[in-house]
């Protein structure tokens, strides 16, 4: 592997042997074609291998380069590998001639009667900047196309510490240049799973589940002529094995291996996916116990907390207390980082943007948005202004999916929408049967629904809602979706869960699924376990009494 690949004209061959000579004195090792690959030889092959060699991709401009189809090509490729490249200017070109990629970067400039040591060293800082991370996407680029070139073999996967220090760095390339490439993401997952899959493999009660289940799949097969009923029994029977056995290899696995905690876990989560058992539970339970705990918060910095959330991507939580104040945090460790006053009155309710780039907070008619890196307010929101009869108690906020719309429950007869390019207030996604309390916006696809004295089903695409046929009309106090979205729990003085179904003309539709538990308060909040059987979804319920 290289430092540095140099991609130019051989009009600028001169130039282009001083800037060779600079990177070695400085230490650098740089990849130059000087006299030309041999038309015999797979050129094409070798120059994509040595960019897929170098940490920085430097494209040499010129007009000759401009014009040059080979240095386009260079260029093109270079992109699709997600390397970072540095333009220099070793004479004037029009950027239009250039290729898109170098457009729009930040030239530096090696023109004739440019200084050549100044230019220099500010492409020095350009290398130096973030050099540990570029080694590692370089590193981790050659070894992915060893195993693309070669029928994706699995002997050429990644293993140990080698696949500890490539999952370590896709965590940490978050937001960084250069991105992991999409074959580099797919090389490290099928990495993983081939090494979950050979660690399984030691493990003597991942085969007996494994014979467990393929003769509990035969015995089906061959009862094929049986009623539907024994065939689901004889599946419901084979997935209750495979869990039992999962569960008893998750213990076997803590005892063999002196650091097992890890892979214990994980098929305690596989059993507890398949089906739920006592012994799926015990096992969960007991890896959680050894797990290290989570960090704690304090409560005494946060005040009297009215509200909190996570954000969609478990980085970041916040509360808001009775003093209209915010506070901002790290799950990582659980402290407090920032805070700041909010509103004038009580925050009862917040949201994070699908970025979590935002923080919506609402409190009593009125409602603001901040922006998390700055804790600058972006935006607030009260009584003026809005299409609805009643702008109350913002007890619910819900940004889309794609964090374009931010919606508001005010207690009107509507959804608030506002637009987050502008936030500005746009028409209201009207509820005339019933005001709007709650709101849960859809994992997975464009729908919205509005709680108030019954359901409101919206497609957000078209904006048209539909009411949810349902004999109760209490005030619904929470709403959740599943992780998948096939579900909806509601809640007042009991919880329902909603089947999501495909209507006949093709719309989505919410149907009872005949799941009403009674509850002795109101239900305050609900949320769907992670780890739930296939046919028997629950939620998790909380009361002003049971908390």
């Amino acid at each position: 592997m290289t430092d540095v690949f140099i991609s130019y004209s051989r009009q600028d061959s001169d130039f282009v042997r001083r800037l060779h000579e600079a990177l070695k004195a400085a230490g650098r090792d740089s990849w130059v074609d000087w006299e030309g690959i041999p038309p015999t030889a797979e050129w094409m092959q070798e120059i994509h291998e040595a960019i897929e060699a170098a940490d920085t991709f430097v494209a040499v401009l010129s007009p000759a380069s401009a014009s040059s189809e080979i240095c386009r090509a260079e260029v093109a490729y270079a992109e699709a590998q997600g390397k970072r490249l540095v333009p220099l200017v070793a004479r004037d070109v029009e950027p239009a001639r250039t290729p898109d990629e170098l457009a729009r970067l930040n030239w530096l400039f090696f023109r004739p009667d440019d200084d050549f040591d100044a230019a220099f060293e500010r492409l020095m800082a350009a290398l130096d900047t973030d050099l540990d991370h570029l080694k590692v996407h370089t590193w981790l680029l050659v070894r992915c196309r060893r195993w693309t070139r070669g029928d994706e073999d699995a002997s050429a996967l990644l293993r140990g510490r080698e696949l500890e220090t490539a999952e370590a760095w896709l965590r940490q390339s978050v937001g960084r240049e250069p991105a992991p490439t999409a074959d580099q993401t797919r090389f490290v997952v099928e990495s993983r799973r081939r090494e979950t899959r050979r660690q399984r493999r030691l493990l003597v009660g991942v085969a007996i589940a494994l014979v467990v289940s393929i003769t509990l799949g035969v015995v089906a097969w061959l009862q094929r002529d049986r009623a539907i009923v024994a065939r689901e029994e004889a599946d419901r029977q084979r997935d209750l094995a495979v869990a039992r056995s999962l569960a008893t290899s998750s213990e076997l696995a803590l005892d063999q291996t002196g650091n097992g905690l890890v892979t214990s876990t994980l098929l305690a989560v596989e059993s507890l996916r398949r089906v739920a058992t006592a012994e799926g539970e015990a096992a969960w339970e007991r890896d959680l116990r050894l797990l290290p705990p989570p960090p704690l918060i304090e409560s005494e910095p946060l005040g009297e907390v009215t509200a909190g959330t996570f954000s969609g991507d478990g980085r970041f939580w916040a509360a808001g207390d009775a003093s209209g104040a915010i506070s901002l945090g790290k799950v990582a460790d659980g402290s407090v980082s920032t805070r700041w006053p909010a509103l004038d009155t009580a925050v009862l309710s917040l949201a994070f943007s699908p970025d979590s780039r935002w923080l919506a907070a609402g409190g009593q008619e009125q409602a603001t948005v901040w922006e998390i890196a700055t804790g600058n307010r972006l935006a607030a929101f009260d009584r003026d202004g809005t299409h609805l009869d009643t702008f109350g108690n913002i007890r619910s906020l819900a940004f889309a999916r794609d964090g374009s719309r931010l919606y508001l429950a005010a207690e009107g007869y509507g959804v608030e929408v506002i637009a987050a390019d502008t936030w500005r207030r746009l028409e209201p996604l009207p509820t005339p049967e019933s005001r709007a309390f709650r709101l849960a916006v859809h994992p997975l696809r464009d729908l919205l629904v509005a709680g108030g004295f019954g359901l409101t089903l919206f497609d957000l695409a078209t904006g048209l809602g539909q009411p949810v046929a349902d004999a109760r009309r209490e005030e619904v106090d929470a709403l959740a979706f599943s992780r998948e979205g096939h579900e909806l729990a509601s809640s007042d003085l009991a919880v329902r869960v909603w089947d999501l179904e495909q209507g006949d003309d093709g719309e989505p539709l919410l149907v009872p699924a005949d799941r009403l538990v009674a509850a002795d308060d109101r239900v305050l909040s609900l949320a769907f376990s992670c780890a739930r059987p296939k046919t028997a979804p629950r939620s998790t319920a909380w009361s002003r009494r049971h908390r």
